[in-house]
């Protein structure tokens, strides 16, 4: 009996010892890791929570960090190089406490980001180990050679990782989401094979402004030969594919110090037409599914020399097709003859030295051949290009091809160009040394979609280009009830394509229709917004808890320089009848400016300048100065809801109006004035106004004579008002309504509240009876005039 308490206790108190193991050791492995990590990093590096557990993988103590993340000094001290929300290391037991030659099993990491910046300056934020002085060195030294290894890694695993790569001054962005990997080997002593299984979901690059990749997964399969000593890595076997692109990596790479010297050699392993295809972006990847194709073609390339800081290694990438068909089962239209040649290479060196090169590219669709050469160089300093291209599309048979059932296409594009130049040369304005020329051509093109409301057609268009310009010789479309006729020029048009100038243009358009109702909801957008975003954009209750609003606020690219010379014989902008809209519209600088437009309405006659502007709250800002001369008061009362419930008594009125009002604000994203946003200020005049048979008037039968009250006649009169946040004040002034002098002045607010006072100075003989037999009763009343 004594024996099992003894026994029964013994195991009590080993239980007891496990599991009080890591309080014990935590503090001591903690001090350790933070004290090692500081000790070589010149950054900050910071977690949120520490565990150490022995039964997760017993007999191994696993070490778990909790919202790891690791943040550069000074320069870079707004910038996170790596985060995690976990990481995770497995390590035996007992050689957390031997002083050599202990071994990590298993390093696992969740959800890790990697960001590598290089600024302007030449700065890396990866820079971030502390230099060694010549005393630690040796103490290196000395330890390496007591100890065959310091620590020992078996295995890698990410799971769900990112990796960005961003060179501010080459304009170069490389990046890599939905990473997940798995590496392993032995990452340590002085030779080891290591196998690399993994996955990336994306994978992006994107160099000057153009987006080269997109969205592409990335797939492979390596075993890697590693020499430690000389920091020598050969790939032996190896299986890549990007999409459904399957290639072959050979090759190594070395990486001594900062350097890196690198020789791969890469070919697709299969020659179908079908696998070239694979190499569209992952959001296009069921699209070609059932696409028949015939054909060969061939991936192959090389990376070889240096690369230390912004010298970069030789490259060549070859996209080969040959006698290349793309056409769908059962249907008889295809793209056929396709055959060409895509070459990118650059020589050792700066990414300057980048070349790319489209040679004999060919493709065919129903005897409409279309042909290209291309050649682009120098794309950071100063671009060099040489190119031609010529073919006709007859859009229906495009539509054929690729099975467009969903849009309505037809009509013709021929076009005949080759261009030869520097950017440089057009910058400068030395046209003569830029050849450019050719001409391009739209006939009867009619362009119908789902989320189109009306038809696009396209008439006829020519487009003419020479080394300084492009002319538009001629355009006439129509979009729903609008036709336009436009001709210009358009500049710099080269410079513009290369993303390096603003395209500028002078045009002169002129219409027998503008719709514009029909032209702001041609591609409508429509959200859902709440009570309370729906009262700050545009001050107006709203009856459910939701609603669906028109989102019509566009965006003015900021490189347009554009001018117009515009004539309309007839418009329709919100139900309101225009005709003769004469003036110059221009677009600069993200702003669309409306300078000197004159047209007649409301049987008046309109003039108007300003300038809209969106901004990133998507709420317009506007500036206009607005004349309105001779409108005619039941026409303008008709044309505008506002006035039905704000004045009411205009709906029995006859006359004209006047205005002259400079006002700024803000639109909501359907394009209505906030009222709360508006500054202005107005000047008003009347002529010949008369309200006939009017209720509000009729009121006053008792106390006026009702044959005055039938006709009310107000004498012209001028006046002034300021408008502050919406809030209108009518500045006090003077005038008569049928013959009695009156003194008005009032406020109408956001709410649209009026409050109007109006003094009268009544004579004596305009008064109704109910006044006369009040008046009756005061001594005297005979001299009350």
């Amino acid at each position: 009996m004594k024996k099992i308490i003894i026994t029964i206790s013994g195991l009590i108190l080993i239980v007891a010892l496990i599991l009080a193991a890591p309080l014990f050791f935590k503090p001591r492995l903690l001090s350790a890791l933070k004290s090692q990590v500081n000790k070589n990093l010149n950054a900050k590096f910071e977690f949120e929570d520490f565990s150490i557990s022995l039964f997760l993988n017993f007999p191994q103590t696993t070490l778990v960090l909790s919202d790891v993340s690791v943040t550069g000094n000074d320069t870079f001290s707004a910038d996170t190089l790596f985060k995690a929300a976990s990481v995770r290391a497995s390590m035996n037991l007992w050689s957390v406490f031997q002083k050599s030659g202990r071994t990590i099993e298993e390093i696992y990491f969740e959800k890790p980001e990697l960001f590598f910046l290089v600024r302007n300056s030449g700065q890396s934020n990866w820079e971030v180990t502390k230099p060694r002085n010549s005393v630690q060195k040796n103490q290196i030294q000395t330890e390496n050679k007591n100890e065959s290894y310091q620590l020992a890694i078996k295995k890698v695993k990410i799971e769900n990782g990112i990796m960005n790569y961003l060179d501010e001054a080459e304009n170069f962005r490389f990046g890599l989401k939905g990473i997940n990997l798995i590496l392993n080997g032995n990452l340590f002593g002085s030779k080891a094979e290591l196998t690399i299984d993994g996955k990336a979901e994306e994978m992006l690059l994107k160099y000057d402004s153009v987006q080269y990749l997109s969205k592409v997964q990335v797939e492979t399969k390596t075993l890697l030969h590693a020499d430690f000593d000389k920091m020598n890595f050969r790939i032996s076997d190896n299986e890549l594919q990007i999409n459904r692109l399957p290639l072959e990596v050979t090759g190594d790479f070395t990486i001594p110090g900062d350097s890196m010297f690198i020789n791969l050699q890469f070919q697709s392993q299969s020659s179908d037409f079908k696998n070239f295809l694979a190499l569209l972006p992952g959001s296009f990847s069921g699209y070609p599914k059932d696409i028949k194709t015939e054909g060969n073609a061939a991936v192959s390339g090389k990376i070889s020399g240096l690369w230390l800081d912004e010298d970069y290694p030789s490259f060549l990438i070859q996209a080969k097709i040959d006698h290349g068909v793309i056409g769908y089962e059962n249907i008889s239209e295809k793209v056929e003859k396709i055959s060409g040649l895509v070459e990118i290479s650059k020589q050792q060196g700066g990414m300057d030295l980048l070349q790319i090169k489209v040679i004999d590219a060919n493709a065919e669709i129903k005897n409409n051949p279309v042909h290209l050469n291309l050649l682009l160089s120098s794309l950071l300093s100063d671009p060099v290009f040489n190119g031609e291209l010529k073919g006709n599309v007859i859009l229906s048979d495009l539509k054929k091809v690729f099975r467009l059932d969903s849009l309505n296409m037809s009509g013709k594009i021929n076009a005949e160009l080759s261009f030869n130049g520097k950017y440089s040369d057009m910058e400068k304005g030395n046209y003569e040394k830029v050849s450019a020329s050719g001409n391009a051509g739209l006939n009867d093109i009619v362009y119908a979609a789902p989320d189109y409301k009306y038809p696009v057609t396209i008439k006829q268009a020519r487009l003419l280009f020479l080394p300084a310009s492009a002319e538009l010789q001629k355009f006439d479309a129509r979009i729903g009830e609008s036709d336009f006729s436009i001709s210009g020029k358009v500049m710099n048009y080269l410079g513009y394509f290369f993303k390096k100038g603003t395209l500028k243009g002078n045009f002169i358009l002129e219409s027998e229709v503008v719709n514009f109702d029909q032209l702001l909801r041609l591609k409508s957008k429509t959200k859902t917004v709440t009570n309370t975003e729906s009262e700050k954009s545009d001050n107006n209750p709203v009856e459910s808890a939701n609603k669906q609003l028109e989102v019509l606020a566009f965006d003015i690219p900021a490189d347009l320089d554009f001018a117009f010379k515009a004539e309309i014989r007839n418009a329709l902008y919100d139900n309101l009848k225009i005709n003769n809209i004469n003036g110059f519209v221009s677009l600069k600088d993200g702003k669309l400016n409306i300078d000197g437009i004159s047209a007649k309405m409301l049987q008046g006659n309109f003039s108007m300048k300003g300038s809209y502007q969106n901004n990133i709250q998507n709420k317009p800002d506007f500036d206009a100065s607005v004349n309105s001369e001779g409108f005619d008061i039941p026409a303008t009362f008709a044309s505008f809801s506002s006035l039905k419930k704000i004045v009411p008594v205009a709906r029995q009125s006859e006359g004209k109006i006047s205005t002259t009002f400079n006002i700024k604000g803000n639109l909501s994203s359907n394009l209505k004035i906030i009222a709360s946003s508006v500054d202005a200020n107005a000047a008003v005049s009347t002529f010949g106004i008369k309200v006939k048979d009017s209720p509000v008037f009729m009121q006053l039968k008792g106390i006026l004579k009702p044959e005055i009250l039938k006709v009310v006649e107000v004498d012209d009169f001028k006046a002034s008002c300021n408008v502050v946040k919406g809030n209108i004040e009518l500045k006090p002034f003077n005038t008569k309504i049928s013959g009695q002098p009156v003194a008005i002045a009032g406020t109408l607010n956001t709410e649209e509240l009026l409050k109007l006072r109006l003094d009268f100075q009544v004579d004596r003989n305009a008064f109704g009876p109910e006044v006369e037999n009040l008046l009756s009763i005061i001594p005297g009343n005979k001299d009350i005039k």
